[in-house]
């Protein structure tokens, strides 16, 4: 379009100067305004050339941007997955070491007994029962001591099969715990490969990002500098200026909308009870409305987590606050709309920004190593694992984040 107008106007302002002065060939201060519309109007095509090609690399990066989201929501989710293998499989390696335990422990008792029984047959040895034919008149006692040597035999043969299928079975669980250790070892390794893919994927995530806001800018930048050489250009470039204006307010209406419709949660949140899954695996220690430590109750939920456990977006929403905030360290609060805000504390290392746009599913960061000390949760619970806090929020009040949740409520786990 502005190449258009510009077009009309060096048609007109030649018609112009020969009407007003027919005898006279334009002036040098004409001609030099009129070189100056020429070579505007290069510059405002230039312009609209790079906003066409800006627009359809836009385009592509959107495309790519949300393949990569996927992406991540699917790398999350395994990593999540592999976290809970190896958590079951710890407590399968605990349960074994117990059995283990309990048999070792039983085949000492059997040692000891075996030992007394032995220690008797030593002592039956050095002075056996009579015998019948050297001394009939004593045959009781050798009846009796016939007896208690079947019974001892009889005691002995009961402990050996029973020390016989205590060793197989400790035996059978040392294999099982090989075999649990291979997998935990398997799974571990795996846990590691996918953190190196997952955060390979949020490189190339936020240097698609980089990219197209660094674009946005030169292209602003541009924008500034031909308004500025064009604001001497008085009535035609007044004209100019508001067909520029108009179009980059149409222009601007046009991205908010689209923006608007790509960042719509799937669904609203007060239709989303009882589908929205914990942001992270683990125990949930504290309900809201329990006892908080403090002679209070609790405005939350707080979950212990695995060490350095992933942290992903419980339902769609834009992240209206992600970083440090006074003394309670790395949180994030998600705009889910309808007035509803989820608050999550206790992070060690968040991956969103403020702004940003999430789906349900996407990482949004990871816990520590240990309770988070600025949020003093963990020391109030008396749990060393690191513990993550969950709130919700209808307005500016706390509200029981329990109908929301999928499943019962109890455990975190997907």
């Amino acid at each position: 379009m502005f190449g258009t107008i510009l077009a009309s106007a060096l048609a007109v302002g030649p018609l112009a100067m020969a009407e007003t002065a027919p005898d006279e060939g334009p002036s040098f201060e004409e001609r030099a305004k009129q070189n100056e519309l020429e070579t505007l109007k290069g510059e405002l095509e230039q312009r609209n050339a790079r906003q066409a090609e800006l627009s359809a690399k836009l385009v592509e990066l959107e495309k790519e941007s949300a393949a990569l989201s996927k992406q991540l929501v699917e790398l999350a989710a395994r990593i999540q997955s592999r976290e809970g293998a190896i958590t079951a499989a710890e407590q399968r390696m605990v349960g074994f070491d117990g059995q283990a335990k309990t048999l070792q422990n039983r085949l000492a008792d059997r040692r000891n007994f075996l030992s007394e029984l032995l220690a008797g047959l030593q002592r039956l040895e050095r002075n056996p029962p009579p015998a019948l034919a050297v001394r009939p008149d004593d045959a009781l006692e050798a009846v009796r001591g016939a007896m208690l040597m079947g019974d001892i035999i009889g005691q002995l043969k009961a402990q050996a099969d029973a020390l016989a299928a205590d060793l197989q079975h400790l035996e059978e669980l040392r294999r099982r715990m090989l075999r649990e250790g291979e997998v935990l070892e398997t799974n571990i390794v795996g846990l590691q490969q996918e953190r190196k893919e997952i955060a390979a994927v949020l490189a190339q995530k936020q240097s698609l990002v980089q990219a197209t806001t660094q674009e946005i800018e030169e292209e602003r930048k541009h924008a500034s500098a031909i308004a500025a050489r064009a604001e001497s250009l008085r009535d035609l470039l007044r004209k100019l200026e508001s067909n520029r204006l108009a179009e980059a307010e149409a222009r601007r209406k046009a991205e908010e909308q689209r923006r608007l419709a790509q960042m719509t949660p799937q669904i609203p949140f007060t239709r989303a009870k009882g589908k929205v899954n914990f942001p992270a695996q683990g125990a949930v220690l504290r309900h809201y409305g329990d006892d908080n430590g403090f002679g209070g109750r609790s405005q939350g939920v707080s979950i212990a987590t695995r060490s350095e456990a992933q942290v992903t977006a419980p339902i769609d929403g834009r992240i209206e606050y992600a970083g440090s905030f006074r003394s309670y360290g790395e949180i994030l609060i998600l705009d889910v709309g309808e007035d509803y805000h989820i608050l999550l504390a206790g992070l060690e290392r968040l991956m969103v920004q403020t702004g940003q746009f999430v789906r349900a599913g996407e990482p949004v960061g990871v816990m520590g190593k240990e309770p988070a000390r600025a949020t003093l949760i963990g020391d109030r619970m008396g749990d060393p694992r690191p513990i993550l806090y969950i709130e919700f929020r209808k307005n500016s009040d706390t509200i029981d984040p329990a109908p929301w949740w999928a499943g019962t409520g109890r455990e975190a786990r997907k």
